[in-house]
């Protein structure tokens, strides 16, 4: 009853959002869910790799709500097999907890072969197999494991906030800029992420007819309805 009323009081001071919370009905409440029972290792990856948990977090929220969704396709191992054969270039598909894509850990893989900074403080996340087919079954399974998407996330951060100098950036462009950058691809330029991620793909992707909502307005709307009241208790 109480969260309840809060979530009253704040929405009023932001009426210009659209209300989430009922739009996605309870794959939103499945979202939270999901980041109330496992609020404890998010915190501690972060804190680990030293990266803003709430701003991170928020960047993700979004693709629980997507895997409530959409939860028995993303679960379909055809679809993983047929990655570890061939390669992301013919399957590339979002896996696991927070929907990452092969491609998408093939490319922070290949930053840490460049930038010695990041690959010493990711070394965990080395793939060292020379093997392309036992290379991409342990790719697979990292992204099956919680802890191994976190800190993907992390290093995700961790590029961005370097690449495009965002130090000094307050939260609402760093939520919109990296939810922009985790959705819509971040090997592009600055000014073509921001444009990218204001296009109103979410949930169902560019192909859909009807209307949908933009990725980051979701981040930023988790970020100050609901963060706090998770994660105050920390």
């Amino acid at each position: 009853m109480i969260h309840s009323i809060i979530i009253g009081i704040i929405f009023n001071q932001f009426f210009l959002f659209t209300d989430f919370r009922k739009e996605f009905g309870n794959s939103y409440l499945d979202a939270l869910d999901f980041v109330k029972d496992n609020k404890t290792i998010i915190l501690e990856v972060y804190q680990q790799y030293q990266i803003k948990g709430d701003i991170m977090i928020s960047v993700l929220f979004p693709e629980r709500i997507r895997y409530s969704i959409y939860k028995d396709y993303f679960e379909t191992l055809a679809l993983s097999t047929a990655y570890v054969e061939y390669g992301s270039k013919y399957v590339d598909f979002s896996i696991g907890d927070f929907q990452m894509k092969p491609s998408f850990i093939e490319k922070l893989d290949s930053i840490l072969l460049i930038d010695s900074t990041l690959a010493h403080k990711y070394e965990i996340l080395g793939l060292s197999q020379t093997d392309e087919l036992l290379r991409r079954r342990e790719i697979v399974r990292r992204l099956e494991d919680l802890h191994f998407q976190l800190i993907y996330s992390a290093l995700f951060y961790d590029y961005c906030l370097h690449q495009f100098n965002l130090y000094r950036k307050d939260d609402k462009l760093l939520i919109y800029f990296l939810a922009s950058a985790y959705n819509a691809g971040f090997n592009k330029s600055f000014e073509r992420i921001l444009s990218d991620g204001k296009k109103p793909y979410f949930p169902n992707g560019a192909d859909f007819m009807l209307q949908q909502h933009v990725y980051a307005d979701v981040s930023w709307y988790f970020f100050q309805l609901d963060y706090v009241l998770l994660f105050s208790s920390n």
